[in-house]
Order: structure tokens, then C-alpha cells, then sequence
């Protein structure tokens, strides 16, 4: 009986079933496949490392969710390796593909470079900051600060800072469609201006959602170009441990530079990081205990950047949302992109909309799997809710949206130019694993 009320039993029952799905699908790329995984992984992990309670009821909430999702989605996949009539880019496509989404990624984190430029150096004139080091460490907890007082950024600033997110998803598309380091190399660019505005105001959110939207659009491009049969090589997985552990100190330290006292008591530091990284389980599962019922908002949640722009809504910044401590003595607002599924659209509401967003991504990767360079911006859409969505929907913010239109647009001209052609036994093949 101790089983069936484990949480771990229904993560175990997600990842048994995500992996009969790589089975059918024989990709890892799958929209059914990569949100199972993904989601079993971020489960895991604080159920394994953090001391809060999580009850199995909450992990069951996630679970129907995203089984929900993976429904609709093997309902429209279509297994690339059962081997089918494909289509293939030529090199020279290939070539000029990459150097597009190259070139926009560099003018764009150009933009993104020039606003941070600007913007740090109107504060450090306001701020009577010293021309070092020094005065630009000190700078983002004293930005931070007058952010906690509600002062918003001057316009021209979000204008130029939104385009780190184009810039993120067009580098992994860039990255992704060559062999060529320097290049590779070349497509990290965006990283320079979003880990500038980072810690020039003390913000963690827009380095990380700029690492998802690059990460989308990498594996995006990857599920194209080798018809959904891309494998991660030791080396990526390499790379991908390097950058997470990239990501944590980072968190840390801007942390410090808030004010976190986290170097206070050393035998706390895990307890503190811990809570403030993987306390997102914790911080949903007091939301399913507590809940009560409550006016559906509509979308106010999932797609609350979208509405403020039409006037039929505000979207709430992440200092707004209720706190709640956690067992370890940690304060976390971090509820996940579930709570505002269910806010907006009731439980039922949210377990027909993943399974018609499975659906959609499942065409998507179906397409994409053909040949389809249109199909990209779903999938990427698709891995960049998933990513973000241990925090709150990707789709809050206007930036990711436009990542997304201004990816599809990019891709959009070069479906004229592929060539029908059958695989080795009879299955896509678009672009050789080097």
C-alpha cells in the first residue's frame, strides 16, 4: 500500500510509458517522447535531493497532464523509422540555411548588446557608479532593489532586450545545421548581451529562458535535418552536464548579489540552493492541497504577455506571485506552468488542451520528419514550453512569442527548396550525422 501513495510510483509509470513511446516513435525528439522524459527527470530530482513533502496526488496531476499531452501527440506522429518517400536539402540549402539563421542571430544579439550597453550606462550615471568592475557587480543589487519597487524599464530598453530570444532560437538553428566549431561558436552570441543585462539588474530568468530557446532551437533544427532519428552523442550530453552546472553558479551568484545569504551558514548552502532550484514540485503540490475553487481566468496565465498586448489583461511579474515556505525554511514562488493551466482553464479544461497541443506537436514533428521546414517553430515551441515549464509557461513572455514567429518566418523560404528522394531503406534522410 506504501507504494500506491508514492510519489515515485507515478513518475516511474510516466517514464515506463515515455519509454514504450521512444519504442513506437524511435525518436528521442518526439514531442510524446521528450516531454515524458523531461518531465520524469524534473520530478525526480526533487523528489531525490529536497526534504519537502510532495504527495503522490500532486505528481499524479502532473502525470495525467502530460499523458494527456503525449496522447494527442502519438496520435499524429508518425514513427520516421517505419521508412517512408522523404525529402532532403541539398548541402548548398543546408549552407545557405545555416548562414541565414547565423546572420540573424548575430545582428539580433547586435540589438540586444546595444540596449544593454545603453541601459547600464544610463544607471550608472543615475547611480553615480564607478567606471570598474566593481561599480558593475554592485550595480545589480542596487537594480535589483529598485525593480522590488516596482519601477519598470524604460520602453526602449524591453524593445531591445526582447530580441535576445530571436537571437537564442535562430543561434540554435545556426548551431545545429553545421559541423564547423567556429561557427557553432559564433551562434553563442546571444549569450554575451544576456548575461550582460543578467547581471547588470540581478535577474536569473532571462540568461536561463535565452539557454531554453536556444536549446529549443537546436533540437528543433536536429529533428529536421535528421528526420527525428538525431542521437545525442557523449560529447552534447558532456556539453549539456557543463552548462547546467554553468547555469548553478550563476544562480548563486546573482543570488549573492541580491542579498541571498546563502554563504551565511555553510551547512544551509545545499539546503537553500536545493530549495530555491528544485522547489517547484514543493511550491505545486501546496497549490493542489490548497486549492479552492476559484473563477477560471481564461489564459491570463498561459499566455498573459499575449493578452496585455491586446488590452484584455495584465501580466503579472514573477515578484508578484505569492511566496509559500517550504519545510526546508525556503521561499519559493515558483508554481510551475501546471497552476496557470488550471487557473486558466480548470483541470478538465487543461487535460483537453495538452491533448489537442500534443496533437498539434505531434503533426508538427510529423512534418518536420518529412521535410517540412515550416514545421520547425512548432517543435521548437513545443521544447521551449517544456523546458520553461517547471517555472511558468514560456508563453507569459512576448519575446518568446516573437522567438517563435520570427523563427517560422526564417524558415518558411527555404520549403521550395527541397528534392524528393527516398532514404536508405526507404526512411528520411536529411542531413548525415557527422
Amino acid at each position: 500500500m506504501a507504494y500506491v501513495s508514492s510519489p515515485w510510483l507515478g513518475v516511474g509509470v510516466l517514464f515506463a510509458f515515455s519509454l514504450i513511446a521512444r519504442k513506437l516513435q524511435g525518436s528521442w525528439l518526439a514531442p510524446s517522447v521528450f516531454v515524458g522524459n523531461a518531465w520524469s527527470f524534473f520530478m525526480a530530482l526533487p523528489l531525490s535531493l529536497n526534504e519537502d513533502h510532495i504527495s503522490a496526488g500532486a505528481v499524479w496531476v502532473v502525470v495525467a497532464l502530460v499523458f494527456s499531452f503525449q496522447t494527442g501527440a502519438i496520435l499524429l506522429e508518425i514513427p520516421s523509422r517505419h521508412g517512408h518517400v522523404g525529402k532532403t536539402l541539398s548541402p548548398q540549402t543546408v549552407r545557405q540555411l545555416h548562414q541565414t539563421c547565423l546572420k540573424l542571430s548575430l545582428v539580433f544579439g547586435a540589438i540586444a548588446v546595444i540596449g544593454a550597453f545603453f541601459y547600464v550606462g544610463m544607471w550608472f550615471r543615475r547611480l553615480g557608479l564607478a567606471s570598474s568592475f566593481e561599480g558593475f557587480t554592485s550595480l545589480g543589487s542596487q537594480m535589483y532593489s529598485i525593480l522590488l519597487e516596482g519601477e519598470n524599464d524604460p520602453w526602449w530598453f524591453r524593445l531591445l532586450r526582447m530580441w535576445i530570444f530571436p537571437s537564442a532560437l535562430l543561434g540554435g538553428f545556426a548551431a545545429a545545421s553545421t559541423d564547423k566549431w567556429p561557427r557553432k561558436l559564433m551562434a553563442l552570441f546571444v549569450f554575451v548581451p544576456a548575461l550582460l543585462i543578467g547581471v547588470a539588474i540581478a535577474s536569473r530568468y532571462g540568461t536561463t529562458l535565452a539557454v531554453a530557446c536556444w536549446v529549443s532551437g537546436y533540437c528543433g533544427m536536429k529533428c529536421f535535418l535528421t528526420a527525428g532519428r538525431y542521437k545525442f552523442k557523449r560529447r552534447v550530453v558532456g556539453i549539456a552536464i557543463l552548462a547546467v552546472g554553468a547555469l548553478v553558479v550563476m544562480y548563486v551568484g546573482l543570488g549573492i548579489v541580491r542579498g541571498h545569504k546563502y554563504l551565511d551558514d555553510e551547512a544551509e548552502i545545499g539546503v537553500m540552493v536545493r530549495g530555491n532550484l528544485l522547489g517547484y514540485l514543493s511550491v505545486f503540490d501546496s497549490y493542489i492541497q490548497s486549492r479552492e475553487p476559484r473563477k477560471l481566468t481564461w489564459g491570463t496565465n498561459t499566455f498573459s504577455g499575449l493578452l496585455e498586448v491586446v488590452g484584455a489583461g495584465e501580466r503579472a511579474r514573477a515578484l508578484d506571485y505569492e511566496e509559500v515556505i517550504l519545510e526546508s525554511g525556503v521561499y519559493s514562488n515558483v508554481y510551475t506552468a501546471f497552476r496557470g493551466l488550471i487557473q486558466d482553464f480548470s483541470i478538465v479544461g487543461a487535460l483537453l488542451l495538452a491533448l489537442v497541443s500534443g496533437m498539434v506537436a505531434g503533426a508538427g514533428f510529423t512534418y518536420a520528419c518529412s521535410g517540412k521546414s515550416s514545421a520547425v517553430w512548432i517543435l521548437a515551441a513545443c521544447y521551449v514550453f517544456v523546458l520553461w515549464s517547471p517555472i511558468v509557461s514560456a508563453f507569459n513572455y512576448n519575446a518568446v512569442l516573437l522567438a517563435v514567429i520570427v523563427g517560422a518566418i526564417t524558415l518558411r523560404r527555404y520549403e521550395d527548396f527541397v528534392v524528393s528522394v527516398s532514404g536508405s531503406s526507404g526512411a528520411t534522410v536529411l542531413l548525415s550525422e557527422s
